[in-house]
């Protein structure tokens, strides 16, 4: 085994540290032999142990060094494999637009020369990117395809992996039922090909979709089997993911000290791997366990490291969540205009990534903080125009958000006037149809709710 496979392999089971190490002897005996053909495989390999790492922008520069190679050798495959490869950590870099170019070029240069193989990949890169771009429909169809070519392709492995794209993708649009069958498609594909690490995805993938079902006992049971299996592997990464899973399984069963434990032993593990991003994710909930505890000062600290980390890996939502967090929990403490700050940096971050439904609840927020303390028309400008979001995309929170309107008129000095004054200046915010909406949603109160208000 070449040290360049070795490092591969070792990058599959989660030590990245080894990989790394690997990777790097062999990196120095390539330049030492001034040998192209040699580089590029391990420039290649180093990328993908960054990337699983989280640290993107030196996967980013290693894909860089491998595609000035293989574009410099004219190696067509190469060049293929390497604009996949550049796309995935766009793709992570939330540069979605730059992440579909690359793998619009992959697709047309896998066509052209016929290679179904990275044909097959382009497309499934493509689905991702258009996932998080927020085109769920369009990424089903591109993953389909890639399911379609895997399939007469006779590749099993991959096949599985599509599987479990196309329930993210199922995930991501809130059908957690259908998420789960694909999950559990992948799971039992990967448990006939003996492929560990897949199987070991697949069961955190179900991990996930259940606790999002509240289905807890479930959720556990899978997190409970990815986690012997990523320990029999020797897949730290995967081991990672099991133990948080579990703390979340915790913090959703309120066993908060419980949850803290198991999100801090797997913090422990992803900082000695380098895993960045699952970092981030423990270190907001372990936050909000110390929200639950009603220990704020603590979980201010946890909130803050998280959104620090998270804007280094480009982690838009989970730094969204870490920003309202800080907000409420500066709130609690008393400190209600530090916690207006952060939910007006929640409200433009939230603007920037185009997340309409966190748009709502920032405005949301705002608006219980301005009431907290009395500035009743700012509470009811900002509870009017999160109301438009909510309808807009049919929340239930819609109808608490007309309820709270209603009981600013009937509760403070403000009446009917300041909610036509309100309008207007939505109306120059946001437009006149936005006015319009909110105006239309209000009139359609029955009088008996506003009575009983």
């Amino acid at each position: 085994m070449t040290l360049s496979n070795l490092g591969s392999t070792y990058t599959s089971l989660g030590d990245y540290q080894a990989a790394t190490s690997v990777l790097n002897e062999a990196l120095e005996i390539a330049r030492s032999q001034q040998d192209d053909s040699i580089q590029s495989p391990v420039l290649n390999n180093l990328g993908d142990v960054y990337l699983r790492k989280s640290e993107y922008d030196r996967a980013l520069d290693f894909y860089q060094q491998n595609w000035s190679i293989v574009d410099r050798i004219g190696d067509t495959k190469g060049k293929i494999t390497s604009l996949n490869n550049l796309g995935d950590v766009n793709n992570y870099l939330w540069n979605h637009e730059t992440a579909i170019d690359y793998y619009q070029q992959a697709l047309a240069l896998a066509i052209k020369f016929s290679y179904p193989r990275e044909q097959m990949r382009a497309l499934s890169g493509l689905g991702d990117a258009l996932l998080m771009q927020g085109n769920p429909e369009e990424s089903l169809h591109q993953q389909q395809e890639a399911l379609d070519i895997a399939k007469k392709l006779g590749d099993r492995v991959n096949e599985g992996t599509i599987l479990g794209s196309i329930g993210n993708v199922y995930y991501g649009i809130g059908e957690h039922h259908q998420a789960i069958s694909f999950y559990h498609k992948a799971l039992i594909l990967a448990r006939s090909l003996g492929y560990l690490s897949t199987e070991t995805t697949a069961l955190a993938a179900l991990g996930k979709a259940h606790i999002a079902l509240q289905e807890i006992k479930q959720s556990e049971q899978f997190y409970q089997t990815a986690l012997g299996l990523a320990g029999e592997i020797g897949d730290s990464g995967s081991e990672a993911t099991a133990i948080l899973g579990l703390g979340s399984v915790a913090f959703h069963k309120k066993h908060y000290e419980t949850a803290i434990q198991r999100l801090k032993q797997g913090l422990k593990i992803a900082r000695r791997i380098g895993d960045l991003r699952n970092q981030v994710a423990a270190l907001g909930t372990i936050g909000n366990c110390y929200i639950r505890l009603k220990q704020f000062a603590r979980a201010i600290g946890y909130f803050h490291a998280s959104v620090n980390l998270a804007r280094k890996v480009g982690d838009v939502e989970n730094e969204n969540e870490a920003l309202i967090s800080l907000g409420s929990a500066y709130t609690a403490l008393g400190d209600v205009y530090k916690g207006i700050d952060y939910f007006h940096q929640s409200f433009i971050h939230s603007q920037e990534i185009g997340a309409e439904d966190s748009v709502g609840y920032a405005l949301y927020n705002l608006a219980m903080s301005y009431a907290h303390i009395q500035d009743w028309q700012q509470a009811l400008l900002h509870i009017l125009r999160s109301l438009a979001i909510f309808d807009r995309l049919q929340l239930p929170d819609a109808q608490d958000a007309v309820n709270i309107v209603w009981r600013l008129i009937q509760t403070t000095e403000l009446d009917v006037q300041d909610i036509e004054a309100a309008l207007a200046e939505i109306a120059e915010l946001d437009g006149d149809s936005v006015a319009e909406q909110i105006a239309n949603c209000l009139a359609e109160t029955d009088s008996e709710v506003i009575d009983a208000i």
